[in-house]
């Protein structure tokens, strides 16, 4: 995963928006779904339009494929592109 301050959705469209200001951090394959809360493969930068996009495609049924690493899951890496061309769409 990229790390950086600016959305990761928005950059697809090449906007940037700065997320350093309070904007959440998202949780790829969430907490609730198993996701590691921590490692930074399941975190991506979105700007609070994008979190919430992304939260209500997963309400209306989105699932995420992730592998398991030590009892927690991580996304496979399509599916982060994945997840950024919904987003972007």
């Amino acid at each position: 995963m990229k790390t950086s301050p600016i959305c990761a959705a928005c950059e697809k469209l090449d906007i940037y928006t700065d997320c350093t200001k309070g904007e959440p951090v998202d949780h790829v394959i969430s907490i609730e779904n198993g996701g590691a809360p921590l490692d930074l493969r399941n975190l991506l930068t979105l700007c609070t339009y994008h979190h919430a996009k992304k939260s209500q495609l997963e309400r209306g049924g989105l699932k995420l494929a992730g592998i398991g690493e030590w009892g927690q899951m991580i996304p496979v890496k399509s599916e982060i592109e994945r997840i950024l061309k919904l987003l972007a769409s």
